[in-house]
């Protein structure tokens, strides 16, 4: 395999899809409880049982919770925080993918084995690499010629156990 090089600007579309990927990912199963405990209150709310009495305040909370936790809201704000963080400045990544690991770096180069990687997320525009569960890298399509881009999510696809293509 020839070697496929990849350079990926880190600018505010990047960031914002990958914790729009993250967030409804990771709380898929609490949102949903949520949910459904934020439904049930709107139900008592409009019944109003003997059981369950909710009031006006309680029920306009619980809606603009449920407003705020199903909306992009939070991805957004995660964002904000992460370019406050970094003054605004946006960071390049260089990629060299090759046939048994692959070079990565912003200031200092480190190179990864496949098999260090605990899983792969793929999404229409990106590639979201985990080295662990809090540090992932996010690598850009768009820098890859068609050829390159299918070669190299083949290799990803049998090289990484936990794979997987998300519709987002």
């Amino acid at each position: 395999m020839k070697e496929i090089k990849n350079t990926t600007v880190i600018d505010k579309k990047a960031v914002n899809k990958f914790c729009e990927t993250y967030y409804f990912d990771k709380f898929k199963v609490l949102r949903i409880i949520i949910n459904i405990l934020g439904l049930t209150t709107i139900i008592a709310f409009f019944t109003k049982n003997n059981y369950f009495d909710v009031q006006l305040d309680t029920f306009i909370i619980v809606l603009i919770c449920l407003l705020i936790l199903n909306s992009s809201l939070i991805p957004k704000l995660n964002t904000f925080r992460y370019f406050k963080k970094q003054k605004g400045k946006t960071n390049t990544f260089d990629y060299l993918f090759k046939s048994n690991n692959f070079k990565y770096g912003y200031k200092k180069d480190s190179y990864a084995s496949y098999s260090d990687l605990k899983k792969v997320i793929e999404v229409k525009d990106y590639i979201y690499l985990y080295l662990s569960n809090n540090t992932v890298l996010i690598v850009s399509k768009e820098s890859f010629n068609n050829n390159d881009l299918i070669i190299v999510t083949s290799l990803l696809k049998e090289k990484v156990i936990h794979y997987k293509y998300k519709n987002v």
